[in-house]
């Protein structure tokens, strides 16, 4: 019996590294695509009138459990004048709205804590202060069929605006 070798194609080391860097580019590709996947982001609105507060929940969907690693957002300032004052005089209160539980022992100014932060309006002259994003961190995880309770109080003369957007991960219930 006759045992010859098997046919061997030799590759040469360039292809190899070609089909090296074309399989860390796919990997890679697939890492990205399921990190998008469980990615999830929360948006929450709210528009204050003048010296009164508002409360905004956003339920979280029964599919999966949210963990939040960060919280960012912008805010107006506007002042009884209707003009840009660049003082922020809106807090905000963030509670898990499943088990009752404040999360901030007291209202917190948005100014200490959002990124981009303060908007300011058109027509003021000037460099805009919403230049720089850092997310702050902010790590809690809210039930599936739970929410988000945000109240808000404007202590300003004017009529503001409020953007937050809770940035985090999908936990699925096994």
């Amino acid at each position: 019996m006759n045992m010859s070798p098997l046919p061997y194609r030799s590759t040469p080391l360039k292809d190899f590294e070609k089909l090296k860097a074309d399989f860390m580019q796919e990997n890679q590709r697939a890492l990205d695509m399921q990190t998008l996947r469980w990615l999830y982001f929360i948006p929450v609105h709210s528009v204050i009138s003048a010296n009164d507060g508002d409360d905004q929940q956003v339920d979280i969907k029964s599919d999966a459990h949210f963990k939040c690693l960060w919280v960012t957002g912008d805010y107006t300032t506007i002042g009884a004048e209707q003009a840009d004052v660049g003082a922020c005089q809106i807090t905000v209160r963030v509670s898990d709205a499943s088990q009752d539980l404040k999360l901030m022992n007291s209202a917190v100014p948005l100014d200490l804590f959002l990124s981009p932060g303060r908007v300011l309006n058109p027509g003021i002259a000037g460099n805009p202060s919403n230049s720089l994003f850092n997310p702050f961190p902010f790590g809690h995880i809210f039930a599936a069929n739970g929410g988000i309770l945000c109240e808000f109080q404007n202590a300003a003369g004017g009529e503001n605006a409020v953007n937050l957007l809770f940035v985090g991960l999908k936990l699925r219930a096994r």
